[in-house]
């Protein structure tokens, strides 16, 4: 990777976003050439399949269920940037940082997720086949076929990563947070019809990446895209339509109660310095269809952090 896309905000807007994406895109254009070129392979095969990156903050109620539930869909490691968490996260991360299942580092300030993925790609992508780049509250749902596998036969040739369309699953009434595993306690989404839903997440190959300066999408090198589940070009941060086939996706439990999204509120945008407005809520609070595909994930995922 000959250039990070370090400190987002730089070239979120105006004249400096304008020259500051060319200084991205030049490197980015004149690599992509020469590897093109030249056909230039990694050094050494990746030594782990699939990675997750994600920032956190106090997700001390939910961080074990959400790695344990990962890695019984195949993610084999974790690389997670606290942003100052004040309650029991690292903690509950300890132990799985000595297993060499977790990679932690400390994030202060604010509006630090894209930092957070990039220093991911710069220190670690290379020992990574693919890397995805989700939240805390995101979960990535899985049909019949593997993971792995289905990786393997999408993110060929020119396929640099796969965009994976949201699913958003709502409060289902609840109103206060409850005991037991945020797959089993909500079960009520919208329909697949929805327009968040046309939202992607990213699971990339990391030797295609130049760079992530949004939470949705990854900047490739020039000759790589990414696609959608049917194999078509996905440029940003939505598909153009919904796709029909509905595996892999990306469950996301964006408001959980409505005592738990206030508490959401508090922690701060990850990727933003303005605060989240309750209109999120109500925006994200849909209940109309059942889906209990990851509830059956369930007993697995309560023995795991037992």
């Amino acid at each position: 990777m000959p250039l990070t896309a370090w400190k987002h905000e730089h070239f979120m807007s105006g004249t400096d976003g304008m020259a500051y994406k060319l200084a991205v895109l030049a490197p980015a254009f004149a690599y992509g050439v020469l590897r093109n070129v030249f056909r230039r392979k990694p050094s050494r095969a990746p030594e782990l399949g699939l990675a997750v990156v994600a920032i956190i903050k106090n997700e001390g109620a939910y961080i074990k269920e959400w790695i344990e539930y990962h890695r019984l869909v195949g993610v084999e490691r974790f690389y997670l940037y606290d942003n100052q968490s004040d309650d029991n996260t690292l903690d509950l991360l300890a132990p799985y940082v000595r297993q060499g299942v977790v990679v932690l580092e400390r994030m202060a300030g604010e509006a630090r997720q894209m930092d957070a993925y990039n220093d991911a790609l710069r220190h670690h992508g290379r020992a990574c086949k693919y890397m995805a780049f989700i939240d805390a509250d995101e979960f990535i749902a899985v049909g019949d076929e593997p993971l792995l596998r289905c990786l393997d036969n999408k993110l060929t040739g020119r396929a640099g990563g796969l965009a994976l369309n949201w699913l958003i699953f709502g409060s289902g009434g609840q109103t206060h947070r409850d005991e037991g595993l945020v797959i089993e306690r909500f079960t009520q989404r919208a329909p697949y019809s929805h327009h968040k839903n046309l939202h992607v997440k990213e699971i990339c190959r990391p030797q295609t990446v130049l760079g992530v300066y949004n939470p949705h999408f990854c900047h490739y090198l020039w000759g790589y895209h990414a696609i959608d589940v049917w194999g078509r070009p996905v440029v940003g941060a939505y598909t153009q339509e919904l796709p029909a086939e509905p595996f892999p996706r990306l469950h996301h439990y964006f408001t959980k109660s409505l005592e738990e999204f206030r508490a959401k509120r508090l922690r701060g945008c990850a990727d933003d310095h303005e605060d989240r407005p309750m209109d999120d809520f109500y925006e994200h609070d849909c209940n109309d269809e059942t889906d209990t595909t990851l509830a059956e994930y369930a007993p697995q995922v309560r023995a795991a952090c037992a």
